[in-house]
């Protein structure tokens, strides 16, 4: 009783070689999602950003 209990429990916490392919495709749409967040974050800021910075380059004494 215990051999299969070891044996379930090995295969369940030990990936197979098929899911080798759908980890990969996870980690791809995950990744692809971060940039897509990033991508978003530096558009939304980016104009803030800018014109702050042309704010404090006017109260600069040239």
């Amino acid at each position: 009783m215990l051999d299969r209990l070891k044996i379930c429990l090995g295969r369940a916490l030990v990936p197979s070689a098929r899911d080798s392919g759908q980890t990969l495709t996870e980690y791809a749409l995950l990744l692809l999602l971060i940039a897509i967040a990033a991508l978003g974050a530096v558009a939304l800021y980016g104009v803030a950003l800018r014109d702050r910075w042309e704010w404090i380059i006017s109260q600069l004494p040239f």
